[in-house]
């Protein structure tokens, strides 16, 4: 009797450390996945600056065209 109860013991312990095992493993996983989510965050937002800054670029090379166009036209006019 004493055997078995020392074996369920010992097999009670075993499974404690498995557990605790189990949740550290799921700790570091869940860690870095914040990790990665954090960094694809900060990446998004470059992108979506650096693509503000494109936009601001092509509109404002759009208002430049649009302005040579009114001139060449008003010049086309006057000759």
């Amino acid at each position: 009797m004493r055997l078995q109860l020392e074996k369920l013991l010992a097999e009670e312990i075993q499974a404690k450390k498995d557990e605790e095992l189990v949740r550290n493993l799921q700790a570091r996983i869940l860690n870095e996945e914040w990790e990665k989510r954090e960094e694809l965050e900060k990446l998004q937002d470059e992108q979506r600056k650096l693509l503000d800054v494109e936009r601001h670029k092509s509109k404002t090379y759009l208002q430049k065209q649009k302005e040579l166009e009114r001139q060449l036209e008003g010049k086309k006019i006057i000759n």
